[in-house]
């Protein structure tokens, strides 16, 4: 598949920002740096000939730490999976100090992977924006976005995969990936893919820890599980509830990235 050529998009951005507040003069204000300001809300679409790239910034205290891309599966798309799937109230609920990402995927097995360079989104999305990303970046895909994330694994800034019950393919790239730094981190969660699940633990390197369940959002991992480099956690959750109930992604998000 031929790379993306930036001159060859055409982005259509909306931007979301609350109005600004006005201070009370009996209220004096704390000078800031600009690395300290305030972040706005912000989402963005950007129209490519390969399909959209959703873009969303929750407001922030301080400039975001992390790049979160996400990957829907199949007999989705990215357009019907933002809003029936409620992606950007789960990326909120996650707590997460993160820029979050979504791309087009393929629709099912004989679709092609849209965004096969993962450099290439991050710099078309900086482009548009205007914004700096965090280099922290984080993968999740749900079900068929193997594919897509298989064909990330390169891209150096890659820190952390969250693979949601994808695990139909590719598990000796995906543990090539881990084994290949100590500053990796796997988290895996599992509902119909545990043949190929345990086929890529005894391929990994070093401890794989095993968590029981995806908890809810009030009680959170144990420290264990959020601590492990390598966590594979299985679902009481359904394959497809996995992406869109709200009871997964936040929580996984939130206690399985590091703490900031």
């Amino acid at each position: 598949m031929s790379a993306i050529r930036h001159a060859a998009f055409a982005a259509t951005l909306t931007l979301v920002a609350p109005l600004a507040s006005v201070a009370r003069a009996a209220e004096p204000t704390t000078p800031t740096t600009p690395s300290e300001q305030p972040q706005p809300r912000a989402e963005l679409r950007i129209a490519t000939p390969r399909g959209p790239i959703r873009v969303y910034r929750p407001a922030l205290s301080r400039p975001p730490l992390e790049t979160i891309i996400y990957v829907h599966g199949y007999y989705a798309k990215l357009d019907d999976s933002w809003g029936g799937h409620d992606l950007v109230d789960q990326f909120k609920a996650s707590g997460r100090p993160a820029v979050f990402i979504a791309v087009e995927a393929p629709v099912g097995p004989r679709d092609t992977v849209r965004f096969p360079d993962l450099a290439q989104v991050l710099a078309l999305v900086e482009k548009r924006s205007g914004w700096t990303l965090p280099r922290y970046v984080v993968g999740v895909g749900h079900s068929g976005a193997y594919r897509t994330l298989l064909r990330w694994l390169g891209e150096k800034r890659l820190r952390h995969l969250v693979l949601l019950d994808v695990l139909y393919a590719g598990e000796q790239s995906f543990a090539n990936w881990f084994n290949g730094s100590r500053d990796r981190r796997l988290t895996v969660v599992v509902r119909g893919t545990m043949k190929r699940t345990r086929m890529l633990e005894k391929r990994i390197r070093g401890r794989v820890t095993w968590c029981r369940r995806i908890p809810t959002m009030a009680r959170g991992f144990s420290r264990r599980c959020r601590r492990a480099r390598a966590a594979f956690i299985t679902s009481q959750l359904g394959h497809g509830a996995i992406a869109v109930s709200g009871k997964g992604i936040p929580v996984v998000l939130r206690d399985r990235l590091p703490r900031r």
